[in-house]
């Protein structure tokens, strides 16, 4: 069904009941009154400020990556806490 709107992709599968999808938002909008008619009950909007998660940001991402090719990496120096454990590293 999201094959026929290519400007429509699956960004994330938070659940087997909850699948987030990404695209412009007139695209976006189609595909939810297509899925809406094939029985989806509940369909949210997101307000957002961009296509993340989309082959839309697939040139931002190639920029980015010709300018990291270029930056020199270092261990770390200052003790963080990630969220992940809450345990200083």
């Amino acid at each position: 069904m999201l094959a026929d709107i290519p400007d429509v992709q699956i960004a994330n599968y938070s659940s087997p009941s909850q699948i987030i999808i990404s695209g412009e938002k007139t695209s976006v909008e189609r595909a939810g009154a297509l899925i809406s008619k094939a029985g989806v009950k509940r369909i949210i909007y997101l307000k957002d400020n961009g296509t993340f998660h989309s082959k839309a940001m697939n040139e931002a991402a190639e920029k980015l990556e010709s300018i990291l090719e270029h930056v020199e990496f270092h261990q770390l120096t200052i003790p963080y806490i990630p969220n992940v454990t809450g345990t200083y590293i």
